[in-house]
């Protein structure tokens, strides 16, 4: 576990010294993309309809 943590802060070493550039993280919409197995899919796509259903509301009590 000690090991770990000091590859981890290594890893963000190298990225705040600008030796290694990070990889760019998935946006939602890519997550929910993704395989149907996968829970963190199912959680992105709950995520999603969430933010729809309350942007309609917000667009219904505005007008």
């Amino acid at each position: 576990m000690i090991e770990a943590g000091r590859t981890a802060s290594l890893y963000q070493a190298a990225i705040d010294a600008g030796t290694i550039i990070a990889p760019p993280r998935a946006t939602l919409e890519e997550i929910a993309n993704g395989h149907p197995d996968l829970e963190s899919t199912h959680a992105a796509r709950r995520v999603l309809e969430k933010r729809r259903a309350r942007r309609e509301l917000a667009e219904r009590e505005a007008a």
